[in-house]
């Protein structure tokens, strides 16, 4: 490529030469043309427009890849927060009530239907944790495909699985009190 765009083509070499007399010559030989007419800014003018052209491209190609990344992350966020509130909260809520139904049940005090139903919720509830899980998953893929690779891992923080809560032991029932009886001294 000719830097200056004065010069056309530019061809350099070695050139020999034998004169009449028998003497041989050899050196370096350079030919160009100097252009009087055709400076060639037609083709000069081509070659930076594309040299602009393709860094605008790059600088789009940039920003998309900046957004893309960006956008990975906030769905990485909002699936951890959705995953931490389930576990945090949720899971361990619908287990309790369905513990304490299932006493109230134990105590005659609610029907069977409404164990099913606590039941039915929380399995509904742990079902939709799983599903926030896979949306997090999902969307750390995203995120590291839009990165290119894997993220290092102390960046990377995984979310925690839902808080276990103590199973407390069956009530035991209550002992009848005893009633003190009179002795009798014979």
């Amino acid at each position: 490529m000719n830097r200056l765009g004065l010069f056309g083509e530019i061809s350099v070499g070695v050139d020999a030469e034998k004169e009449y007399g028998g003497e041989k010559g050899l050196g370096p030989s350079i030919e160009f043309s100097v252009p009087i007419f055709d400076q060639q800014r037609a083709s000069s003018a081509r070659i930076k427009a594309e040299l602009r052209r393709s860094a605008l491209t790059v600088a789009a190609l940039e920003n998309q890849v900046r957004l893309e990344v960006r956008l990975a992350r906030s769905q990485v966020a909002a699936a951890r927060k959705a995953v931490e509130r389930y576990s945090a909260a949720l899971v361990p809520l619908t287990r309790r009530v369905a513990a304490e139904t299932l006493k109230q049940y134990n105590f005659m005090l609610l029907g069977v239907y409404d164990v099913l139903r606590t039941r039915r919720e929380e399995f509904e509830t742990q079902s939709e944790y799983i599903d926030a899980l896979r949306d997090y998953w999902t969307a750390w893929a995203e995120l590291e495909r839009a990165l290119g690779g894997k993220i290092p891992p102390e960046l990377a923080a995984a979310p925690s699985a839902p808080r276990e809560t103590p199973k407390a032991e069956p009530e035991k029932p209550a002992e009848p009190e005893t009633v003190p009886t009179p002795e009798h001294k014979h």
